[in-house]
């Protein structure tokens, strides 16, 4: 089974290849507004999730140091307001996740009537 850290380092080169991927159009299964229409739909169900997360690495740290199993290692033995700055930030970036989730929905749905002008594809 993999770890957190493990799944996270996955995401981030799934990104990296799915950049890779959308940078040069009319490639196979890069050609069709629906191709895009696919993409952002996978998209907002990523950082729908990715929401629940980031409340969850928080939970994780709050629990760890609300039973003293942490410490800081910085010197300034300041470990809880690391721990409150931490939340704060993942607070933060959860509500980031969740305007980037709304703003691809809007996408998704936009590309939802788009087709090719020599085919009327509709959206895969």
């Amino acid at each position: 089974m993999s770890t957190p850290a493990q799944l996270a380092t996955d995401i981030a080169t799934a990104v990296r290849n799915l950049n890779h991927a959308t940078l040069k159009p009319r490639m196979d299964g890069w050609e069709h507004p629906g191709d895009a229409h696919n993409v952002i739909g996978s998209l907002v169900a990523s950082t729908h999730g990715l929401t629940q997360t980031l409340e969850q690495i928080s939970q994780l740290l709050y629990d760890l140091q609300a039973t003293r199993q942490i410490v800081s290692v910085d010197g300034a033995h300041a470990t809880e307001g690391q721990v409150l700055s931490a939340r704060s930030a993942l607070r933060r970036a959860r509500e980031h996740a969740a305007a980037l989730t709304e703003g691809l929905g809007d996408a998704h749905v936009a590309t939802s009537g788009l087709a090719m002008i020599d085919t009327q594809e509709p959206p895969r």
